[in-house]
């Protein structure tokens, strides 16, 4: 058994202009785009991996893009074992980001800034947590480098590491990546992407409902449509429905997608309605095109809670006299407070958990299946069968932890994965199956590094909701909970604990 549905933190979102998207440098297959001197003594490209490699009598070596970078945000993975002396070069007069020891110092500089001979590595733009950022050694670290401007910012692993500032490093130049001479190393890089000013924004909504960003926020989620929270909502609960499938405008929205996603609505009216918000209407709105006010080009249907006294917009001069007209659009930099919208959503998320089985259009669906639990037509593998990573990313994709997907993809664990259900307790309780959830647990078990104590706590918390939504009760749920935390693996008698995935294979 072993993610909690981190209890709602918000959600929604700002329709203001999008980072643009990252995009790749490097093709996984061979040098394109890339060049240095004697690159095929010190580069080479295997299995979609990026090496460079030397033997410790060769010069050093960088690797060059043939485009030349500005401000740009870089992202990659990176591993070595050993000593290494890499990194990231960047603009001109030259400033690098530093992987490894540093020959001069004989100290590991990971994550900070190397400025120059003299200087070296300032104070400023030292990473001096990176150590504690860092996976273990011989594991795959992300870091993301953003140059703006006279601002340098590097995260390790998601978590901010390193800042400097200096106006000196302005111009524009190939970004390289570095072998140190007189050294025998060797490091890996892989997904290496960039993103920089001026290129084409992803559709935000489109982002949400493929679950890269603002998870935490959704209140539903099924194979045609998503739903959220509005980050610039009039009233508490005013929610955002929108096709999993872009679509920009209503006319271009498929018609069994259209009335599924009124179908939705109407779920989430009535969920609205079980809570304590006292809502005394509910307006549903769509704009479709800019002359009506269509700010994101990707359909959605807004459902706006309504009370008495809430102060519509008066019709315009010479309108057709609607006296229920849209609220006026919210200001800008005037957001519904986010400390608000947090419990609101985990009350919509709440009241669809315990709702009972609900008819849409001749269909039988549970609203626990629609958030991500037992859906219709879709079976898990076996107790203790070997699961394979595409089956893996199968399970993960329906089940909406694109997250965690994302980290098994990127470092796959060395053990192959098996699920042995709710070890220790029940895989059927009263008539229920609660091996969907004791699978789910087990699988972020697998593919957790150790360490990660938030992690573990999240993933119990989440094991405890999934058998709460499975149950329709919270007593079974909170006793395992507590059995999981207080008894552990060890009292268990089970090798199914936080990052088993991850130990080494016995030869």
């Amino acid at each position: 058994m072993r993610s909690p549905l981190l209890f709602i933190a918000l959600l929604t979102v700002a329709v203001a202009a999008e980072s643009p998207k990252l995009e790749p440098i490097f093709n996984g297959r061979d040098l394109s785009g890339w060049h240095a001197t004697d690159r095929d003594k010190f580069w080479r490209v295997e299995d979609g991996v990026l090496i460079g490699e030397s033997t410790g009598q060769l010069k050093e070596s960088y690797l060059w893009t043939d485009r030349e970078y500005g401000d740009f945000v870089l992202e990659f993975d990176v591993r070595w074992t050993g000593e290494i002396d890499s990194g990231v070069e960047m603009r001109k007069p030259d400033i690098q980001l530093q992987l490894g020891v540093s020959r001069s110092l004989k100290h590991d500089m990971t994550g900070s800034f190397y400025v120059d001979s003299k200087i070296k590595y300032p104070e400023a733009g030292q990473a001096k947590t990176a150590a504690q950022l860092m996976h273990p050694e011989g594991q795959w670290n992300t870091f993301r480098l953003e140059a703006k401007g006279a601002d340098f910012t590097v995260w390790i692993n998601g978590q901010p590491a390193s800042h400097y500032t200096d106006e000196k490093f302005s111009g524009p130049a190939p970004l390289g990546l570095q072998i140190h001479g007189g050294l025998k190393m060797k490091v890996e890089y892989r997904n290496l992407r960039i993103m920089v000013p001026g290129s084409s924004a992803p559709c935000p909504f489109c982002e949400i409902a493929a679950g890269r960003r603002q998870q935490e926020g959704i209140v539903y989620r099924d194979g045609q449509v998503t739903a959220f929270l509005s980050l610039g909502a009039r009233n508490p609960g005013h929610i955002l429905i929108v096709p999993n499938q872009h679509a920009e405008t209503f006319m271009t929205v498929p018609a069994d997608t259209m009335h599924h996603l009124t179908d939705v609505a109407q779920i989430l009216i009535a969920a609205l309605q079980r809570t304590d918000l006292r809502t005394e209407g509910f307006m549903l709105q769509m704009n479709s095109g800019k002359a009506a006010g269509q700010a994101v080009f990707h359909a959605h249907l807004h459902i706006i809670p309504r009370f008495a006294g809430d102060a519509p917009t008066p019709p315009a001069e010479g309108s057709s006299g609607q006296a229920d007209a849209p609220p006026p659009p919210k200001r800008p930099g005037d957001p519904f407070p986010l400390t608000e919208l947090a419990p609101v959503a985990a009350k919509i998320r709440a009241a669809l958990g315990v709702d009972q089985k609900t008819e849409i259009r001749g269909q039988r669906t549970d609203q626990a299946s629609a958030l991500g639990m037992t859906r219709p037509a879709f079976e898990l593998p076996a107790i203790n069968t070997e699961v394979t990573l595409p089956r893996i990313k199968e399970i993960c994709e329906h089940y909406g932890l694109h997250d965690l997907w994302r980290k098994i993809e990127r470092d796959p664990p060395v053990r192959p994965f098996k699920s042995d259900g709710c070890t220790g307790w029940f895989d059927d309780w009263k008539g229920e199956s609660l091996y969907p959830a004791g699978f789910l647990h087990d699988l972020k078990y697998w593919a957790g590094y150790p360490g990660e104590d938030v992690e573990r706590l999240a993933a119990d918390a989440e094991l405890m909701l999934d058998v709460a939504r499975l149950l329709k009760s919270t007593a079974m749920a909170e006793t395992m909970f507590h059995g999981v935390r207080l008894g552990g693996s060890e009292k268990l008698k089970t090798s199914f604990a936080w990052g088993f995935g991850r130990r080494p294979v016995e030869k």
